[in-house]
C-alpha cells in the first residue's frame, strides 16, 4: 500500500476546510460524485449536485481523498463554486499520506493572529 503511494502521485489522504466567512451567495464546495455518481462531465453542474457545502463562517468540512487500501477515492471529487455575492475566506490543511494525525488548524490560526 505504502509502496504504491510513494511511487505514485503522493495523494492527499485527508483535507480539513475550514470556512472564515458567510458568503451571501455561490462559494460552495461542490462534491458532484458524493454517493456514487457518475463521473463529471460538466463542471458548470457540479456545484448543484452531489454533496453541495455552503460556506458559513466558523463551519468546517472535513473530507478524505484515500480509501483505506491507499487508493485514490474517485468520489472525493471536490472544487470551489463562484462566488456571486459577498467574500469568501477559507483556510485549509491538507494532509498527505502519512501516519501523523491533522494538524489542528484552530491552534494554528489562533497562534498566527497572536503574533
Amino acid at each position: 500500500m505504502l509502496e504504491m503511494v510513494q511511487n505514485g502521485a503522493k495523494n492527499r489522504l485527508a483535507t480539513f476546510f475550514w470556512y472564515m466567512t458567510t458568503v451571501e451567495e455561490g462559494g460552495e464546495t461542490g462534491f458532484p460524485r458524493a454517493g456514487g455518481k457518475p463521473p463529471v462531465t460538466d463542471y458548470a453542474r457540479s456545484c448543484t449536485e452531489g454533496l453541495v457545502v455552503h460556506p458559513k463562517k466558523g463551519h468546517a468540512t472535513l473530507f478524505y481523498s484515500m480509501l483505506p487500501s491507499g487508493e485514490f477515492d474517485v468520489y472525493s471529487l471536490h472544487g470551489g463554486c463562484p462566488v456571486l455575492k459577498g467574500r469568501k475566506w477559507a483556510v485549509n490543511k491538507v494532509r498527505t499520506f502519512a501516519f501523523a494525525p491533522l494538524f489542528c488548524i484552530l491552534v494554528c490560526f489562533y497562534e498566527k493572529k497572536r503574533r
